[in-house]
């Protein structure tokens, strides 16, 4: 199975062509690090950390209610989340 999504292409060649090495997952090709792991460790635990999941997908809702029907359906609170912000959540069904 070969799956393939535009934003995430152009994102992943782009990151390549800096030097960060790619891997396969789910026919997806994600960067597989941006340092050492120690580096990348220190960051996690002492700064501040990126993880590019969106191999996972992205969801983008526009409109007024759009943030009242995302508190509603997930399983984390979204109501403070300012624009553009980002959470890692779950929707049920």
């Amino acid at each position: 199975m070969f799956v393939t999504d535009e934003k995430n292409t152009l994102l992943i060649e782009y990151l390549e062509s800096m030097g960060f090495p790619s891997y396969q997952v789910d026919g997806y090709r994600v960067i597989n690090r941006f340092s050492s792991a120690e580096e990348e460790l220190d960051s996690l635990y002492n700064g501040v950390a990126l993880r590019n999941i969106s191999h996972h997908g992205i969801i983008e809702l526009k409109g007024n209610d759009a943030l009242d029907l995302v508190h509603r359906i997930a399983t984390n609170s979204v109501k403070d989340l300012p624009k553009e912000g980002v959470k890692k959540n779950y929707l049920h069904n």
